[in-house]
């Protein structure tokens, strides 16, 4: 995806910082103000404020320097006295406070002195500072406290206390940290787990990235829970106050770190893991408390990701011990935890500390459960299952569970990993429908990760790949087939082999069914589909057991939100009380997509991308591309929809005229209709070549109006009678309205106008609507009503571009266009998200249906009034959000 950089001539903003900051500078530069200290917790950002003061105050000309406070001063009387004095050339004295007296008075210019860490300040020194005289120096000071109780109130002195971070203010610094915009997940989880201190933020990002849980995708941030927790460099500069605490206190907090969950047993534990007494564990977590670190009864961290990154600072003696003395406390019951997840997570940390037996039938039963619910978690109990039974049988389905979870996670390299072994050693341990679901988990792998090689040498009868018996394999070349768009082969494969798959193990049965009735709605047989989802029960015996009934659900809904049938997909999970956590990210996107709620579809068809969750399921990541490119088409997004595309063809997805007739739209967006006219003739073809019929309707509706704006009405009336046809063929109700509307432009036939209309309100799909509408408009078959009714539609989707054609349309017409200043605001964000995108001045007069001059024009007036010096600059603002239309 598209990356951009930022200007480098000025630091990054501080995010919630803008009035401490102005405070700071108002007060350094006041007369008679000797003293400005800023205050708050550890890691609050009091060091980043000073040091954008001073950048600040020498930038408007007011002389600085900088004395740093060393901790290994604090016992020496007067050192950061002497030390102010010598950075000041002041005159020898005998008595330092004398001497600063002295050195402050000669100063004429105004001078900023900067002190951070002034808590490490010998007491002596913190006394001179606050009786000091008015004169023209000022010291800004941090101070790690919120209560400065070492310093008097005198006037002269000014606290500035920062506070911590909004949810908002998060966003925009973990937006500034990573120059993309987090998720409002991400914020979420960041916020509460910091509690809004900048430094555990940065901790918990740097932690995130290294192990492989941070991934940024169209410029936008996610956290996914594919690996581990968050795992920071144990030398992080994030640890170094907490290292500074001292060689007793530091084993103590990381101990914690593990411990906390098991409550007021914690302390006793950390006594026997760090050989201390437990009174003196207390005497420390006390210490720990006052500084702000911890809250207490029981004892648990203020800032939750604290504890989390802290485990990463454990040596492998340390985590192993550790897990061992919880393991063993709440299993002879010395100890309690109310967290179901802590029991199965230390016994994979205690390794083989733990009796190898017990814990892997524990881990086996744990994440035999949470397969379902908790892939995660389940993903790492099963793999260390696999690894402590002894119990071949049980070794068996630990390693046929864990490739399942790791497929539904797609993490398809450890799925293979398992499964190669099972191959090797297991297959006469697992039952029928085992061996066969094992199978499909590994193909899913291969179209996953591209093997495109070892699909095709499946498709050509080479079965020293496959598993099972004779139902199992041709299920299994089925499948291939179709992961390589041999769509016609597949279908003609399962009607001549029926009767043997047919009476074949369950899920023989239930895959063989799913790749029939898929194979017949994409050759153009969509009713045949929806007998299979209103007789799921007959056809998929595996819908039986709770645990396929998500991924089977999941997958037929995909199918129906394919081919434009959102109320059938709705339907279907509702009347199978699918739950939400349930309904995977693809599904909800496409669900929101359809009805319009763009914002949501974006989100979570990032999250996919992030995750790589539908790079291996049939038909569903061509799909979520697809709506992808189209939205951010219409958002004005172009570079980005380009990537969609370019993505999804890197990954060759099935159904691949359905991405060409994405970049078709977005050609014709930027005014290249004779090379939108060459893309639809080329997934035309593709589609006939592969015998695929869903998708060829939105092509022939596309050419249609192709050919009736070059003047071609014949080849437009032909492209008429096709959509017919294909219209009698698919009997779906895009298919219906497509025709509909073809009819209607292209023969200018008013009747099939209203039923074109009338059957796309009855779908209730929002941007279907919306795009009848246009269609109909465009081609002056509309009213005033009806243009004003698909401005609001479009506005409620934030389609900009869409907005932008019909304001035209509107002017051309008459027709006053609502809203002076939301047009306005839409103009400027329109505008600026292209030049973001790196459009041309060219590019952009073509989009916004000007001329360059006028583009010119705007830009110039757009850079004016941001501020923003050049597009880069303009794009990073956009970017983190910063930037905010007029």
């Amino acid at each position: 995806m598209t990356d951009l950089a930022t200007s480098t001539d000025t630091k990054p903003r501080l995010a919630g910082r803008d009035e401490a900051l102005d405070q700071v500078c108002r007060a350094a530069t006041t007369p008679g103000r000797s003293l400005v200290v800023v205050t708050g917790p550890a890691g609050i950002g009091r060091s980043s404020v000073l040091d954008r003061a001073r950048d600040r105050l020498t930038a408007q000309g007011v002389r600085t320097i900088t004395v740093p406070v060393l901790p290994s001063e604090r016992d020496r009387p007067h050192a950061l006295v002497s030390r102010l004095c010598d950075e000041l050339d002041a005159p020898a004295d005998p008595d330092a406070h004398q001497r600063l007296a002295t050195v402050l008075e000669d100063q004429t210019d105004p001078l900023v002195v900067i002190l951070d860490d002034l808590q490490w300040a010998d007491p002596d020194s913190l006394r001179a500072l606050s009786r000091q005289p008015a004169s023209a120096v000022t010291f800004v000071c941090a101070h790690h406290t919120t209560t400065t109780q070492t310093l008097p109130p005198l006037p002269s002195v000014e606290l500035v206390r920062l506070h911590p971070l909004q949810p908002h203010e998060t966003s925009l610094m973990i937006a500034g940290l990573l120059q993309a915009k987090p998720t409002p997940t991400m914020t979420d989880i960041l916020q509460q787990g910091s509690a809004g201190i900048p430094a555990i933020i940065r901790l918990a990002i740097d932690g995130y990235r290294r192990a492989g849980s941070l991934r940024i995708v169209d410029r936008t941030a996610y956290l996914v829970p594919i690996t581990q927790p968050p795992t920071p460099a144990p030398r992080h500069p994030g640890f170094e106050s907490l290292r500074r605490l001292g060689s007793t206190a530091w084993p103590v907090l990381k101990a914690l770190a593990v411990l906390h969950p098991l409550g007021d047993h914690a302390p006793a534990l950390i006594a026997t893991a760090t050989g201390s007494t437990e009174i003196d564990v207390e005497h420390i977590l006390t210490g720990l408390e006052a500084d702000e670190l911890l809250y207490a009864s029981p004892w648990r961290f203020r800032t939750p990701l604290l504890a989390t990154c802290l485990t990463s600072c454990l040596g492998p003696y340390e985590r192993h011990e550790l897990a061992r003395l919880a393991v063993t406390a709440l299993w002879d019951g010395t100890a309690t935890c109310d967290d179901p997840r802590f029991l199965p997570e230390q016994l994979v940390n205690a390794g083989t500390l733990i009796d190898p037996h017990r814990a892997g039938t524990t881990l086996l039963e744990h994440g035999t459960a949470a397969i379902v619910d908790d892939e995660y978690f389940a993903v790492r109990w099963l793999e260390a299952a696999a690894e402590r039974v002894t119990d071949p049988q049980q070794r068996a389905n630990a390693l046929f569970l864990h490739a399942v979870a790791c497929g539904y996670h797609a993490d398809f390299t450890a799925a293979n990993d398992s499964i190669d072994t099972v191959i090797t050693s297991y297959t006469d341990r697992l039952s029928p429908e085992a061996v066969q679901e094992t199978q499909i988990v590994k193909l899913i792998g291969l179209g996953a990760t591209g093997d495109r090689r070892a699909l095709h040498e499946i498709a050509d009868y080479r079965y020293h790949a496959l598993l099972g018996d004779n139902a199992d394999q041709i299920i299994g070349r089925a499948f291939a087939l179709c992961f390589i768009d041999r769509w016609a082969e597949a279908e003609t494969l399962l009607e001549t082999t029926r009767p043997i798959w047919s009476h074949g193990n369950d899920s023989a049965v239930t895959y063989g069914n799913m790749i029939t009735f898929g194979t017949a709605m994409v050759r153009g047989r969509p009713s045949t589909y929806f007998d299979l989802v209103d007789n799921v029960e007959s056809h998929c015996p595996l819908f039986a057991e709770q645990r396929h009934q998500p991924g089977l659900l999941n997958a037929m809904a995909r199918a129906l939100l394919l081919i434009g049938e959102a109320t059938r997909a709705n339907e279907l999970l509702a009347t199978h009380n699918l739950a939400p956590e349930h309904t995977t990210a693809a599904t909800r996107a496409l669900q929101a997509s359809a009805a319009g709620r763009w914002d949501d579809a974006l989100t979570l068809a990032r999250l996919n991308f992030a995750t790589g969750a539908t790079r291996g399921h049939l038909l569903c990541h061509t799909a979520v591309c697809r709506d992808m490119a189209t939205i951010l088409t219409a958002r004005g997004a172009i570079n980005a929809a380009r990537d969609m595309i370019d993505s999804a063809r890197i990954a060759e997805t099935c159904l691949p005229h359905l991405l060409t007739l994405a970049e078709a739209d977005l050609e014709h967006a930027l005014g290249n209709h004779s090379r939108a006219r060459l893309l639809l003739d080329d997934a035309l073809s593709t589609a006939e070549e592969h015998g695929v019929a869903i998708g060829t309707d939105e092509l022939w509706l596309r050419i249609a109006v192709h050919n009736l704006a070059a003047g071609a009405h014949a080849d437009a009336s032909d492209a008429v009678t096709e959509l017919k046809q294909l219209a009698e063929r698919l009997g779906t109700g895009r298919a219906r309205r497509n025709h509909l509307l073809a009819t209607a432009i292209v023969h200018d036939d008013y009747t099939a106008a209203g039923e074109a209309l009338t059957t796309t309100r009855d779908r209730g799909q929002t941007p279907e609507i919306a795009d009848t509408l246009m269609y109909l408009l465009q081609h002056t078959m509309g009213t005033p009503a009806l243009m004003r009714e698909a401005y609001d539609l479009y506005g409620n989707m934030d389609a900009l571009l869409p907005r932008a054609k019909l304001r035209r349309l509107m002017r051309d017409q008459g027709i006053a266009v609502p809203g002076r200043s939301v047009t306005n605001s839409e103009n400027e964000r329109l505008l600026a998200s292209l030049v973001a995108d790196g459009l041309t001045n060219r590019e952009l007069a073509t989009v916004l249906g000007t001329t360059e001059k006028n583009v010119e024009a705007r830009l110039s007036r757009l850079f004016q009034r941001t501020g923003y010096r050049t597009r880069v600059e303009l794009a990073s603002a956009i970017l983190t959000g910063e930037y905010h239309p007029a």
